[in-house]
């Protein structure tokens, strides 16, 4: 799955309830693949571009996509990460927090139409 769908997948589950009136801005650096991505939460709506470096990021989070997804898939926590060396971070994590914090999981043989 590419990293661009991560980022999608990880909007489509935020709990729009939760996120109202939230903002973050998020700069993450992919060492391994070289990608540089911004991440703005605004609007209950978290938008991902790639290759756009923000000015003022509430966060920057420098790592490797292995690191990215042990966050995401194993539940590892950022401090951690960053205790072993696997994650750079520079700013409020608290941002990161805003994001991940708010994802929900869903049963996805929800009935489109109902009786």
């Amino acid at each position: 799955m590419s990293t661009e769908l991560l980022f999608d997948f990880i909007a489509l589950r935020l709990d729009h309830t939760k996120t109202d009136g939230v903002k973050a801005a998020i700069q993450m650096e992919f060492t391994d693949s070289q990608e540089t991505w911004a991440l703005e939460l605004s609007n209950s709506v978290l938008n991902n571009t790639l290759g756009r470096v923000l000015k003022n990021p509430d966060l920057k989070l420098t790592l490797t996509r292995p690191a990215f997804l042990a966050m995401l898939l194993q539940g590892k926590k950022l401090p951690e990460l960053q205790q072993a060396g696997l994650v750079k971070v520079q700013g409020d994590p608290k941002a990161l927090g805003a994001v991940v914090g708010n994802v929900v999981t869903f049963t996805p043989t929800f009935n489109i139409v109902t009786p």
